[in-house]
């Protein structure tokens, strides 16, 4: 039996516990009404491996017999203990992603075992917070919305708590459509559905955004290549796997450069629940490399990227975000 990831105390007992053709999962009255969804959870994952669905009660007390699910508050949030005993099989936790969670370690036991559960003891937390997966929707095909809501049940069922979705120019700017012409991408609509299949499953969502480097798609629109650091008509040039990668950044000098800038965040920050958002700020390969070159020389790179990487923290900040960008470490806590 492999449970990932490892609970962080169990303790193996002799026996099993079969599970009963009239099986039901009783959740105390006490526990919090988000429990229903994991608990559907659970008896999807017993018809599975009975092809009976147990019944799904909800109580005012303890049940002898069966699996039921109880308040702890002397438990931490994300904690759960999980007991499988002969007659019965006992999971408790103080919050509704306590319960999310040790159902999860449960449907893995149940997948893996079958109607034979072996009896244990299960007490386990997280050791971070903050456990995040980063999702770059910008290469290839765009994900629809299937697909996105079927990696955030996975990343939960798994324990993962935190999805960055990197959206560049596969987002549905209202005011920037040259920015997304051609890349079937998602729409506000789907933002907010995302956000909300999160919020279900626990997990946050946190928009992540190009503010300065790596603007390729952006700066090749015949509207805004005025506004790339490198003098070129990036309109008229063919496509380039290379440039995609390498380059464009955009003119830290340039009033209009961060005019964008916060038209784009202003767009997607209400979308997410989260109070983070990605700033990027990453591959900045070229400023000094053309518009810039004197300011460079007289000023030093450094300077030029610290005054244009305050003005995006500070449009964030107007727009009710606290900026972060790298690791997912990072967005843990305010910048």
């Amino acid at each position: 039996m492999d449970l990932i990831p490892l609970p962080r105390k169990l303790s193996k007992k002799t026996g099993f516990f079969t599970l009963p053709t009239n099986c039901a999962i009783s959740v105390m009255d006490d526990c919090p009404r988000e429990t229903l969804l994991p608990a559907q959870q659970l008896a999807s994952e017993i018809e599975a491996a009975s092809c009976r669905r147990p019944a799904l009660l909800r109580s005012l007390k303890k049940e002898q017999h069966g699996i039921g699910l109880s308040l702890n508050s002397r438990l931490a949030a994300q904690a759960y203990e999980l007991s499988i005993a002969k007659e019965r099989v006992s999971l408790c936790a103080s919050s509704a992603v306590g319960f999310y969670y040790g159902v999860q370690t449960l449907r893995q036991i149940v997948r893996s075992c079958g109607r034979n559960l072996p009896c244990l003891e299960i007490e386990d937390s997280p050791d971070y917070p903050a456990r995040g997966f980063y999702h770059d929707a910008t290469r290839g095909k765009v994900p629809t919305l299937e697909t996105l809501f079927a990696l955030v049940e996975k990343m939960a069922h798994y324990k993962l708590n935190q999805l960055q979705l990197y959206i560049e120019h596969t987002f549905a700017f209202r005011k920037h459509v040259d920015v997304w012409g051609g890349s079937d991408p998602l729409t506000a609509e789907e933002i907010l559905a995302l956000d909300e299949h999160c919020q279900k499953h626990h997990v946050e969502l946190v928009p992540s955004l190009s503010t300065f480097g790596h603007m390729y798609m952006l700066l090749r629109s015949p509207r805004k290549e005025h506004l790339n650091e490198l003098p070129v008509n990036a309109s008229e040039l063919p496509f380039s796997f290379r440039d995609r990668m390498a380059h464009y950044t955009l003119d830290c000098s340039n009033e209009d450069s961060i005019k964008l800038v916060r038209e784009l965040i202003e767009e997607v920050a209400p979308l997410f629940r989260s109070k983070y958002f990605n700033i990027c700020c990453d591959e900045t390969f070229d400023p000094g490399k053309g518009r810039n070159k004197e300011k460079f020389e007289k000023l030093g790179g450094g300077k030029l990227y610290i005054d244009f990487l305050l003005k995006v923290m500070s449009a964030v900040r107007e727009g009710g975000k606290h900026p972060c960008s790298g690791a997912i470490s990072s967005c843990t806590s305010p910048s």
